[in-house]
């Protein structure tokens, strides 16, 4: 059984509360820790800023250790490599979730 199915199947015993439910679900998986082996914030165009000639991704949450950091990548045009701002041991990161405006 796929995981979909898995949360499909559970989230039907909340009744009425099923669209929370499955909201809740997709949330977490959606801001789960990701491993720097697997994937890097650099790895997505959506996550660019430009300043001046400066190209660098969105203030990411990260891992040092068992340290949270706030950190980003910078993009250096002279050796064409992505490179995290602060010389840390970063293992995992996750995008810092956006704020809903009311």
């Amino acid at each position: 059984m796929k995981l979909q199915e898995k949360i499909q199947k559970k989230a039907e015993g909340y009744g009425i509360l099923t669209p929370e439910f499955l909201e809740g679900a997709k949330f977490a998986l959606n801001n789960q820790w990701i491993n720097v082996e697997d994937d890097l914030p650099c790895n997505h165009e959506d996550m660019y800023n430009m300043s001046g000639s400066f190209i660098y991704t969105n203030d990411v949450l990260a891992l040092d250790g068992t340290r949270p950091v706030i950190v980003y990548m910078i993009f250096n045009d002279k050796t064409g490599e992505w490179k995290w701002n602060k010389p840390l041991n970063i293992k995992y990161w996750l995008s810092i979730p956006k704020l809903t405006k009311e």
